[in-house]
């Protein structure tokens, strides 16, 4: 008897410190295939930025970004989205690294001619796509309009071409996302705002 409840107590003990393990490891670790998944362990970057709408010119205008890149869950996230929209500032996000975040957060200035040129950007492909953004002057907010749009991809100078252009065609681009899949769980966290 004495022995049967010392094995109940070792299973019991082993049981619970697999489980802390395996649980451990799925809150630590980014997903093997680098892909978005909706977890409360995984810790996700992010920056707003400040617009302005110029309905005379009919284009948008970057008049500032947050000076440093913050953090936290994926619900965090979707409550940064809408406070900022309700503050007339937008993040730009969710991104899988700090890095990540750091290097995006660069991009988005006043002019191409600020953006540095000693920026330590990806060599490979990176990942992005348009929002329509509308003030809303009585609110003094922004409103995320419906737009179709997929996640686009192509060189770092692609992204910036795109990023300067569009905002003359009142569309903000959101990126570099550094994986394509985090570009699309990006885009779709978005449109749940619209």
């Amino acid at each position: 008897m004495k022995k049967l409840h010392i094995l109940i107590l070792v299973l019991t003990v082993l049981s619970f410190s697999s489980f802390n393990t395996d649980m451990t490891s799925k809150i630590d670790k980014i997903p093997e295939n680098n892909s978005i998944e909706e977890s409360q362990g995984i810790r996700y970057y992010w920056f707003f930025i400040k617009m302005r709408m110029d309905e005379r010119k009919k284009q948008y205008f970057i008049i500032g970004n947050a000076s440093y890149v913050t953090s936290g869950t994926v619900e965090i996230f979707r409550q940064k989205l809408w406070w900022g929209l309700t503050h007339k500032q937008l993040a730009i996000g969710p991104f899988m690294s700090s890095e990540e975040a750091e290097v995006a957060r660069l991009y988005y200035k006043t002019t191409r001619e600020r953006i540095p040129k000693d920026i330590d950007a990806p060599k490979t492909e990176v990942h992005w796509f348009l929002l329509t953004v509308k003030e809303l002057k009585r609110a003094k907010a922004f409103k995320l309009e419906r737009m179709p749009a997929r996640a686009a991809s192509g060189t770092i100078n692609d992204f910036v071409d795109v990023l300067f252009e569009s905002m003359t065609f009142e569309h903000l681009v959101v990126g570099a996302f550094w994986n394509y899949d985090q570009a699309e769980y990006a885009k779709k966290i978005y449109r749940e705002s619209e």
